[in-house]
C-alpha cells in the first residue's frame, strides 16, 4: 500500500508539473469516454433499467413480443390478448398472486376541468382494477384504482400520473373533482407516486389511466372490450413465490388452446392450427420492452462506434506517452536499480489516474449529452421517462472503462521504455531516430488510420441514405401543410350523421381562418405512422386462397387529395357529392391499379372490403398518385381512399365494429399561407368553437411530421458524423505526432544531408514520404473493415449500398488531405533546419 501511495504522489507531482500535457490527455479521455458513457446511459434507461415498481424481480409478462395495437385472428406467438381472452387466462393461472390488464397502446384523451373551455390533451390508457396493486404502487394524493372501480356500473372515475398533477399545478382539489373526459363526466380519485410512469418506457406514456370498464362508455360503437376476437391488450402478472415459470407457461398455453378451439370467430380453415399456437413467458420487471425493439439494433451500433472511438483516442495518447518518455531519465533510473516492472507499475498508476479524471469528466458530460440524445431520439415528445442522473451502475461502466483504457494506453509504451538500454539512452544514441519506441508509434497510427478510415466511411454511407430517405419524392406536398391531431368526443361516435355534421363544420370554419387555403380531414395522414389494411375483393378477379388480396386503405374528406397536394392522375377525387347516402364510390393508388389492373383501366371496376360477397359495394372513380404514408424506406403499397362517411353493409360484428371507428376522422390537414406560423392557437380555438369537448392531440407542421419519421436515422447519421469527424482529428494529431517525433530524432540527420546538398524541397518530401506511406497502409487495412461495416449496415440504408464508391473515394481523400496537411508542418520545420547549428547541437 506504501508503494502505491507513493506512485499516486508522484503521478500528481508530475501531472502538477505539466499540466499542458495534463490537459490534453484528460481532455481526451473525457472525450472518448464520454461517448461511450452517454451511450451506456440511454442503454441503461431505455433498455437495461427496471421499472419504479416494488420487487421488479417477481414480475412475468404474457408474451415477448411488442405487436401493437389492435389485431384479430391467430398470432401463434400470443402476446396481445383480447379482454375475454385474458379473463381467462387470468382465471386458469392461479400462480399468479395478481394479472393485470392494460391496453397495448396509448390513446389521446381529452380532459377539462369545469369550467374550463378549451380541453387539454394527455396520453391515457385503460388498465384492469388491479394494476396498480399489482405493481405495488402508492398514491401521492387520494387513492389509486381498485377492482371495485372496474366493474360494470360502477361510477366512472380516473387516476392521474404525477406528471399530469402537476399540469394542474398540484392543486389538491383536483382530487375528488369531476373533469370530462373525451365528453364524458368522471371523477379523479388519486395520483399516482412521482416515480411512477406506467408500464413502458415510452415517449409521452400514460397519464391518465381509466378503468377498463369505461371502455365501452368512453369508445361507444368503437368499443372493444366484448370482442373476443379483437387482441389489443398486454398482461404483466406477480409471480407466487415457489412457482416455476416454466410450469406457467406451459398451463398458460394450454389454457389458450382451449378458448381458442371454442370460439366461433376461429374459421375452419384455421383451426389446424390452433395447437400451435402458445404463450412466451418472459420477465417483466422492464415492463414490455417497447424500447428494446426499437431502439436496441441502433444502440448497438452507436456503442461499438463509440468503442472505436475509445480505441482511437487510446492510440494517441499512447503516441503522446512515447513522445513524452524521456529515455535518459528512463536509463538513469534504471541505473539507480528500478527494476523494469517497478517502472511498469509506475506508468500504470499514472494512467489509471488519468483515466478516473477523465472518465469523472466523462459522466458529467455523459449527462448533458444523453439529454441532446433524447431531444433528437423523440423530437416529438413533450416527456421521455428517462433519468437524467446517472445511475450507479453508469457509474460502475464509468469506473471500470476507466481502468481498462488506463491499461490500454500506458502498458505498451511502459512496457517498451522499461526495456530501454541504460547504456544506450545515456550515450545519446535514443535520438538516432531508431529507439524501440518509434515503430509501436508508426504502428499506432496506422490503426488509427484503419479504424478513422472505417468510421468515416460508416458516417458517410449514412449520412448518403439519410439525404436519400428526406429528399426522396413521398407523393405529396408537405410544404405549407399543417395537421390537426383530434379525437371526437364520445357522443358523437355512432352516429353517421352528427359525425358528418361535425366535421362539414369543423372544415368550413377551419377555411375561414386568416391565411388557410383550404382544409380537409381523414382517418390518418399521410407519414403519420399510421397504417388501416384489411383483405379486399375485386369483382370479377379470381380469389386466391393460399395468397388472399389485401390492401392499406384511408377514409377522407372533399378535397383531401388538393389540400395534401397529392396529383390525381386518371378520373377524379372525392368530394361533396360523396355523402353517406349517395353512389359508394373509392379512388385507389397507382400501386393498387398496377397490382390488381395492370391489364385493363381500373376506373369503373368495383371492389369491397372482406370477402366476395363485398367485391360490388365501391366503384373506383379516380387513380391518385402514390403516396408513401409509413416507412419511408419502403415501396408504396396498394391503398385505396373512400369517402370519409360511406359504409357498406357488413353481417358480421367485427366487420361493422372496425367501419364505425374507421369513421373517426382523427387527422385534419389545413393548407395554410406560410404553413403553422403563429396559426396553433387560432386552430385549437377553431376546433373549441364547434365543440369544446374536442381533444386537440397536437398540432405539427406537416414537414415536422415528415422529419419525426426520420429520427433514428438522424441519430445514427449525425452522431456517426460527429465521431468521424473526432476520428479524423485524432488521427492527423497522430499523424502530426509521429512526424514531429521523427523530425526531432533526425535532427542531426536532416542537418547532415542539407549539409552535403540536399536543398530543402528534397527534405520535406522525404518527411512527408512516411505519413503518406502510414496513412496508406492504414487505408488498406481500413478499407476491408469500411467494407465489413457496410455490409453489416445494409439493412438500414436507403438508396445507397454497403460499397458505395463515392463514399469510399470521398473518404480516401480526406484521409489523404488529412494526412499531407499533418506532416506539413514538421516537414517546413525540418526544412528550415541549420546544418551547422544541428551538427553542433548534436
Amino acid at each position: 500500500m506504501d508503494v502505491f501511495r507513493n506512485d499516486v504522489r508522484v503521478a500528481l507531482r508530475r501531472f502538477v508539473r505539466e499540466p499542458g500535457f495534463t490537459a490534453v490527455v484528460v481532455s481526451t479521455l473525457a472525450l472518448g469516454l464520454g461517448a461511450n458513457i452517454a451511450i451506456f446511459s440511454l442503454i441503461d434507461a431505455l433498455i437495461l433499467r427496471s421499472l419504479p415498481v416494488e420487487r421488479p424481480e417477481e414480475l412475468y409478462r404474457l408474451g415477448d413480443d411488442t405487436d401493437c395495437c389492435v389485431n384479430s385472428g391467430l398470432q401463434d406467438n400470443f402476446s396481445l390478448f383480447s379482454y375475454r381472452l385474458f379473463e381467462h387466462l387470468r382465471a386458469n393461472a392461479p400462480e399468479f398472486s395478481e394479472l393485470a390488464g392494460f391496453q397495448a397502446n396509448t390513446s389521446p384523451i381529452g380532459l377539462r376541468r369545469s369550467g374550463a373551455s378549451v380541453s387539454e390533451s394527455l396520453p391515457g390508457e385503460f388498465v384492469t382494477g388491479n394494476y396498480f396493486s399489482m405493481f405495488g404502487i402508492k398514491a401521492a394524493a387520494g387513492r389509486l384504482l381498485q377492482p371495485d372501480d372496474d366493474r360494470a356500473g360502477a361510477a366512472p372515475v380516473v387516476a392521474l400520473s404525477y406528471r399530469a398533477w402537476n399540469r394542474f399545478g398540484l392543486d389538491p382539489s383536483v382530487v375528488g373533482s369531476v373533469v370530462v373526459v373525451n365528453g364524458m363526466p368522471m371523477t379523479v380519485v388519486g395520483v399516482a407516486g412521482r416515480e411512477f410512469f406506467g408500464d413502458t418506457i415510452r415517449p409521452d406514456p400514460a397519464a391518465v389511466w381509466i378503468p377498463m370498464a369505461q371502455e365501452v362508455a368512453l369508445r361507444r360503437e368503437g368499443s372493444l372490450l366484448d370482442r373476443a376476437d379483437q387482441n389489443w391488450l398486454y398482461a404483466i402478472g406477480r409471480l407466487r413465490p415457489g412457482a416455476s415459470a416454466r410450469q406457467v407457461q406451459t398451463r398458460l398455453t394450454t389454457a389458450l388452446q382451449q378458448w381458442l378451439a371454442s370460439q366461433s370467430f376461429v374459421p375452419e380453415s384455421a383451426r389446424a392450427r390452433v395447437p400451435q399456437q402458445y404463450i412466451a413467458l418472459t420477465a417483466g420487471g422492464s415492463g414490455v420492452p417497447l424500447m428494446q425493439a426499437q431502439f436496441s439494433r441502433s444502440l448497438g451500433m452507436l456503442f461499438l462506434t463509440s468503442a472505436v472511438l475509445l480505441l482511437i483516442a487510446s492510440a494517441n495518447l499512447a503516441n503522446l506517452l512515447f513522445a513524452r518518455a524521456d529515455p535518459g531519465q528512463t536509463a538513469i533510473r534504471t541505473a539507480l536499480g528500478a527494476s523494469g516492472s517497478r517502472l511498469i507499475r509506475q506508468s500504470l498508476t499514472e494512467g489509471m489516474l488519468l483515466a478516473i479524471i477523465g472518465a469523472s469528466l466523462g459522466v458529467v458530460a455523459a449527462a448533458f449529452a444523453t439529454r441532446a440524445l433524447i431531444a433528437l431520439a423523440f423530437p416529438a415528445a413533450t416527456f421521455v421517462p428517462v433519468a437524467m442522473t446517472p445511475s450507479m451502475s453508469t457509474v460502475l461502466f464509468a469506473f471500470g472503462l476507466a481502468v481498462a483504457t488506463g491499461f490500454l494506453f500506458t502498458g505498451g509504451p511502459a512496457w517498451v521504455m522499461s526495456r530501454s538500454s541504460p547504456l544506450i539512452a545515456l550515450s545519446g544514441m535514443g535520438r538516432s531516430g531508431q529507439g524501440r519506441s518509434f515503430v509501436p508509434r508508426r504502428s499506432l497510427v496506422i490503426a488509427q488510420v484503419a479504424l478513422s478510415f472505417a468510421m468515416l466511411a460508416t458516417a458517410g454511407l449514412l449520412a448518403r441514405s439519410l439525404r436519400n430517405l428526406e429528399h426522396q419524392a413521398l407523393g405529396f406536398d408537405p410544404a405549407d401543410r399543417v395537421v390537426l391531431r383530434i379525437d371526437p368526443p364520445a357522443p358523437l361516435v355512432g352516429s353517421v350523421d352528427r359525425l358528418a355534421s361535425f366535421y362539414t363544420q369543423l372544415q368550413e370554419r377551419l377555411r375561414r381562418v386568416p391565411g388557410v387555403r383550404d382544409a380537409s380531414y381523414a382517418l390518418y395522414s399521410p407519414m403519420e405512422g399510421n397504417n388501416w389494411s384489411s383483405g379486399v375483393s375485386i369483382a370479377g378477379r379470381k380469389a386466391d386462397p393460399a395468397r388472399p388480396d389485401s390492401s392499406s386503405w384511408n377514409r377522407v374528406g372533399p378535397d383531401y387529395f388538393t389540400t395534401t397536394g397529392t396529383r390525381i392522375v386518371g378520373g377524379r377525387a372525392i368530394d361533396e357529392r360523396d355523402a353517406p347516402g349517395s353512389r359508394r364510390v373509392a379512388v385507389v393508388n397507382q400501386a393498387f391499379a398496377r397490382q390488381f389492373f395492370s391489364e385493363s383501366d381500373p376506373l369503373g371496376q368495383r371492389l369491397g372490403i372482406g370477402a366476395a360477397a363485398h367485391s360490388g359495394d365501391f366503384e373506383v372513380v379516380g387513380v391518385a398518385e402514390d403516396v408513401k404514408y409509413q416507412n419511408a424506406s419502403q415501396p408504396v403499397r396498394p391503398m385505396i381512399f373512400f369517402p370519409a362517411f360511406q359504409s357498406a353493409d357488413y353481417a358480421d360484428p367485427s366487420a361493422r365494429n372496425v367501419q364505425a371507428r374507421s369513421m373517426l376522422m382523427r387527422a385534419i390537414v389545413v393548407h395554410a399561407a406560410g404553413g403553422l406560423g403563429g396559426l396553433e392557437a387560432a386552430f385549437r380555438n377553431a376546433v373549441a368553437e364547434i365543440d369544446p369537448n374536442v381533444n386537440v392531440i397536437r398540432v405539427l407542421s406537416m414537414t415536422d411530421q415528415v422529419s419525426v419519421n426520420f429520427r433514428i436515422e438522424r441519430l445514427l447519421a449525425r452522431l456517426t458524423s460527429i465521431y468521424g469527424a473526432l476520428a479524423l482529428i485524432l488521427a492527423s494529431l497522430g499523424l502530426y505526432g509521429v512526424t514531429a517525433y521523427a523530425v526531432a530524432q533526425r535532427t542531426r540527420e536532416i542537418g547532415l544531408r542539407m549539409a552535403i546538398g540536399a536543398d530543402r524541397a528534397r527534405v520535406m518530401r522525404t518527411v512527408i514520404r512516411g505519413p503518406i506511406i502510414e496513412t496508406a497502409a492504414g487505408l488498406a487495412i481500413g478499407l476491408p473493415l469500411a467494407l465489413l461495416a457496410g455490409g453489416a449496415l445494409k439493412a438500414q440504408l436507403y438508396g445507397v449500398s454497403g460499397q458505395d464508391s463515392k463514399v469510399m473515394a470521398a473518404t480516401v481523400a480526406a484521409l489523404l488531405v488529412t494526412a499531407a496537411f499533418a506532416a506539413a508542418i514538421p516537414a517546413r520545420r525540418a526544412a528550415t533546419i541549420d546544418p551547422a547549428r544541428a551538427l553542433r547541437g548534436e
